[in-house]
């Protein structure tokens, strides 16, 4: 490296501190400026006892100053400060709140599968699992009590080489436009017309088939 290098690379790095610290130094100047140039017209006022005099030679000043030179200098140099931080921060905390939006999101709408599975006699299990797909009230969640006479403990004691397995009813409605209703019984497949009054209230009904293995 050349001395002119070296000269030029110093210059240049004192040339970035001083950009950084001159906004800084110079709202920090102006602010005690401010306060001096207050207190001496105070001060003045007081011996003079030109109350409203020095009330205005205070305000006016102090506007100029603060809305003019004071506040915008200070915002630039918190915004030099603070924006990369905040940058930073907004961008984690955005991050973590899309990350958490999509994992209550997938939380809901599979969690449900995942409850049917590990407790499938389950009313609320049944209850968040179909409530992805249409809405119905809990009242309306029907499980019939699971026969244990192909349990293993279940005397007599030992395999009974069956097992049982769930049959979900759902009653589906849905409003139209004009304000008809329809109804399906298969699972949305088909619908009709549902005259009924009132309407006919979604439900889930679960019952029990016995399976020989």
């Amino acid at each position: 490296m050349t001395p002119s290098s070296g000269l030029l690379s110093r210059l240049s790095a004192s040339a970035r501190i001083a950009s950084r610290d001159v906004p800084r130094l110079a709202w920090r100047f102006l602010l005690v400026l401010q306060v001096v140039f207050t207190v001496v017209a105070a001060f003045f006022g007081f011996l003079g006892r030109q109350w409203v005099l020095a009330f205005w030679v205070m305000l006016v000043p102090s506007i100029f100053v603060f809305g003019v030179l004071v506040l915008p200098v200070a915002a630039w140099d918190a915004l030099e400060t603070y924006a990369p931080m905040v940058t930073q921060r907004i961008k984690r905390y955005t991050s973590i709140v899309v990350s958490s939006a999509f994992a209550i999101s997938g939380l809901w709408l599979y969690g449900g599968h995942v409850a049917v599975f590990f407790a499938p006699t389950s009313t609320t299990a049944y209850w968040w699992r179909y409530n992805t797909e249409f809405p119905v009230d809990y009242a309306n969640v029907t499980v019939d009590r699971r026969p244990h006479d192909c349990d293993f403990m279940t005397a007599p004691l030992g395999a009974k080489h069956c097992h049982y397995v769930a049959d979900v009813l759902t009653v589906r409605s849905r409003a139209a436009s004009d304000g008809t209703h329809s109804v399906s019984f298969d699972g949305g497949k088909t619908w009709r017309a549902d005259n009924s009054t009132p309407p006919t209230s979604p439900e889930v009904y679960v019952s029990w088939r016995k399976v020989e293995d």
